[in-house]
């Protein structure tokens, strides 16, 4: 969500947003606006590794310098620093960076919703009733940079 106003600002200056994946293509819709906004040659984005292999899109986010996680600390770190040091220094030309979060790491399903019910209950944190409980330790470690 943003409000009208906020609109002027894509592609003026940087911005993070953070959204559900509740489905198969919810990121296209992201991708068109940003493509009829001009903002999307600033594009970055965190996801899974696999994602890579899509033809088309995949090799999109492969070649723009996308952030692939397998979602394994002990093997993302180095990657998360590594990346965050050449988006640190990317400014397309006339463009501001757009950087698109998946806070749920995944899409929802009623059997990822049930893990992540079980995840809160396990540490005492109030479980979500429309959304996972989101991954934010790949994140907030780019962010730091």
């Amino acid at each position: 969500y943003c409000e009208p106003s906020d609109i002027e600002f894509i592609n003026k200056e940087h911005a993070l947003c953070i959204s559900n994946h509740r489905g198969e293509v919810d990121w296209l819709l992201g991708y068109t606006l940003l493509e009829r906004l001009n903002g999307l040659q600033g594009c970055k984005g965190l996801i899974k590794r696999e994602a890579k292999y899509l033809p088309v899109v995949g090799w999109f986010m492969w070649f723009t310098d996308y952030l692939f996680l397998s979602r394994d600390w002990t093997k993302d770190k180095d990657t998360i620093a590594k990346t965050g040091a050449i988006w640190a220094n990317y400014h397309p030309v006339g463009n501001s960076n757009f950087y698109i979060l998946y806070a749920e790491g995944t899409r929802f399903t009623p059997q990822k919703h049930e893990a992540s019910v079980k995840f809160c209950e396990a540490r005492g944190i109030q479980p979500l009733r429309n959304v996972l409980y989101p991954r934010t330790k790949g994140a907030a470690a780019l962010m730091a940079q």
